[in-house]
């Protein structure tokens, strides 16, 4: 059990690490490849900026650590954190921040949600079936992403219900003052989503709602689509 546990942390680790850098690489090439109003004053945003500002919101953020998980999820927020805060003092532009960072930093995660998706539905005979085994699927969330979130899920004959009740994202972006910055991971999972509505198998899902919305928790659902 304790060599299972060393190696988890060592993934997680490794995992926030790779994450940390390509969430900073993929922010300074949409600054390089930005056009229009506020090119000009993107590319005055460094790397020493960047690391000065990601300092601050990392010391910040480090009261979430708790777990392995928690580093990626720390890693990711604070680079969120980081790049929307250079984009709002380079522009003064508060629609603009937020659509920039949300567009740059989705490129990290759109191609291998959306893979890592597409495997998991075929390696499964039934993948629906394995999602209406509560206790595995949940059980699979709670490894995934760790302490720091709390699910849970209900499910009848063709219909799966999968509730976030505590988000660490949400928090530390409240912690920092904007709890709507939320919304840009929110936006991520549309790749998994859109990757099992078009998977070609009898799926379907969406998001019901969301805590980024003020809602009391997220809700996705996953319907199967019952063939005659």
């Amino acid at each position: 059990m304790n060599d299972h546990r060393h190696a988890s942390s060592l993934m997680f680790k490794a995992l926030a690490k790779t994450l940390k850098s390509r969430l900073k690489s993929t922010f300074f090439s949409s600054i390089r490849k930005s056009e229009g109003n506020y090119s000009d004053d993107l590319k005055c945003i460094s790397k020493a900026m960047y690391q000065d500002c990601y300092q601050k919101y990392y010391e910040n953020n480090k009261i979430f650590l708790c777990d392995p998980q928690s580093e990626v999820h720390v890693e990711v927020a604070s680079s969120i954190l980081t790049g929307h805060t250079l984009v709002l003092e380079a522009t003064s532009d508060t629609t603009f921040a937020f659509d920039f960072c949300r567009d740059a930093f989705f490129k990290v995660f759109r191609s291998p949600a959306g893979n890592m998706t597409h495997v998991m539905l075929h390696l499964s005979k039934d993948p629906f079936e394995s999602m209406k085994k509560n206790h595995f699927f949940i059980g699979m969330l709670d490894k995934i992403y760790g302490e720091t979130f709390e699910f849970e899920s209900a499910s009848n004959d063709d219909t799966v219900d999968v509730y976030i009740k505590t988000c660490a994202y949400l928090e530390m972006f409240q912690k920092a003052g904007d709890p709507s910055l939320t919304r840009i991971l929110c936006h991520w999972d549309s790749a998994w989503i859109n990757a099992i509505n078009a998977c070609g198998k009898p799926y379907t899902s969406e998001l019901k709602s969301r805590m980024s919305d003020g809602d009391s928790r997220c809700h996705y659902c996953f319907h199967q689509v019952k063939t005659q």
